[in-house]
């Protein structure tokens, strides 16, 4: 599918960054037998505690204006951006650390994970570390330095993993697990900043208030709505995590374990596409191609993606085991549910940047608001009624909501209303119908 694109632009872009990512992300996937034999169970079931508050706080710490950032009209407006996302970035890192400092077991006890008191230092530091290093990436994605950014998603991998499985040898646990990841998700910001004060000096020094006042009163509309679409959004993916930590001992950790390994062709492919997809998409819009490059897309990636998924869902229970050890079986359960939920994210997530190219942020907030709601209700409804696996009312809900998404987005950039579009969606899902049936009669017998 993708051989129409081959010495396109378009693809060495996105291969620069798929290998990169790939061999960050291999990284990890090794380390992680040797990681679970280091760090408990608990001690995973902390550090998706941790980053469910990294992350949701961090996606909102630049308040959106950093996604602004490639969109942008002018370079101008771009680099106004990029101060006000820093400056944001740093406010909300510093407000944070002022605030738990003062009283840490009040918050731990009101998170449920009193655990968490003792690293909310850490939890501040990530904050910056992931919202400086959003910002600086999509500045790199405007210049379309994918190679730059290529080595930093390929160099934090190694350094994070490093200093986790090092950290943890030495038995400084769980302060390992929790630094090294997060030195995984953003340790790549201090090049990326070095290269853009290195090559981008003119336009640093065009930065005035004046301007930065200007430009956030054009792109208020980010604050306002993008803002409340991210929080609702990974506030849905993160925070059904923190509620099945605080109610089923050891279940959030083989969860966390379980997306790790199965968010990989998200991480990989997903993320490199949407990056090279964003930058092409004022381009798009103004030749009328939208819709193509789009269904080209999607198409490309439900040919990549949907198969080898649903093998490694049936590989999984085995797999785990043997790899990891008796104490994983249930992270294998969990990747053999997860793999509808998989599927449609990794179809619907690269293509989500069309909602603010269209200008369509309050669509984008009701959804994601929508998806939050749903995943949450979900996970406090199986708590109330005692699921056994609590993680099979988060992984239904989530996979509902992208299926909701894929549509959404697909609508916004023309492509719903293509006949090819509709044959490909009822394509993977008689796919996905399959699995389910296979793997219902396998667990029955």
């Amino acid at each position: 599918m993708f051989k129409r694109f081959l010495g396109t632009n378009f693809v060495r872009d996105v291969l620069k960054l798929v290998a990169s990512v790939g061999m960050g992300r291999l990284l990890l996937l090794a380390a992680l037998p040797l990681a679970t034999q280091l760090y408990s169970p608990q001690e995973f079931e902390l550090l998706a505690v941790f980053m469910a508050l990294v992350t949701t706080i961090s996606v909102i710490a630049c308040l959106r204006l950093d996604i602004a950032i490639p969109v942008a009209q002018s370079d101008d407006q771009a680099v106004h951006l990029l101060a006000l996302a820093l400056s944001c970035a740093t406010g909300v890192a510093l407000l944070l650390l002022t605030a738990t400092s003062v009283a840490p077991t009040l918050w731990a006890g009101l998170i449920g994970a009193p655990e968490i008191g003792r690293y909310f230092w850490l939890v501040a530091l990530g904050v910056f570390v992931a919202a400086t290093y959003s910002a600086l990436q999509f500045w790199a994605v405007r210049a379309r330095r994918f190679t730059e950014i290529a080595r930093t998603r390929a160099s934090q991998a190694f350094v994070g993993t490093t200093c986790m499985l090092c950290l943890g040898w030495m038995g400084l646990s769980p302060l390992g697990l929790l630094f090294g990841t997060l030195l995984t998700v953003g340790g790549g910001g201090g090049y990326l900043l070095w290269q853009t004060l290195r090559r981008d000096q003119i336009a640093l020094k065009s930065v005035t208030a004046r301007g930065m006042r200007a430009t956030f009163a054009s792109f208020k509309r980010y604050a306002s709505l993008s803002a409340p679409e991210a929080l609702a959004n990974i506030a849905g993916i993160q925070m059904p995590i923190v509620i099945i930590a605080a109610s089923a001992d050891g279940e959030a950790g083989q969860l966390f374990l379980a997306m790790q390994i199965m968010s990989a062709p998200i991480v990989v492919v997903g993320f490199s596409i949407s990056q090279v997809y964003a930058s092409r998409l004022p381009e798009a819009q103004a030749d009328g191609t939208l819709a193509s490059l789009t269904q080209q897309l999607l198409k490309g990636l439900a040919v990549m993606g949907v198969l080898p998924l649903c093998a490694l869902g049936f590989l999984a229970p085995f797999v785990m085991v043997a790899i990891f050890g008796p104490d994983w079986e249930l992270s294998g359960t969990i990747m053999a549910l997860m793999v509808p939920w998989m599927v449609l994210q990794f179809l619907s997530s690269p293509i989500s940047f069309v909602m603010m190219s269209t200008d369509r942020q309050l669509s984008m907030f009701a959804l994601t608001v929508f998806g939050g709601l749903l995943r949450i209700a979900a996970v406090a409804y199986a708590v109330q009624n005692g699921f056994d696996l609590i993680s099979i009312a988060y992984i239904a809900s989530s996979a509902t909501f992208y299926l909701i998404c894929l549509l959404t987005y697909a609508h916004a950039s023309g492509t719903l209303r293509r006949p090819d579009f509709g044959l490909m969606l009822l394509a993977v899902l008689a796919l996905l119908a399959v699995y389910v049936t296979v793997l219902a009669s396998l667990v029955l017998q």
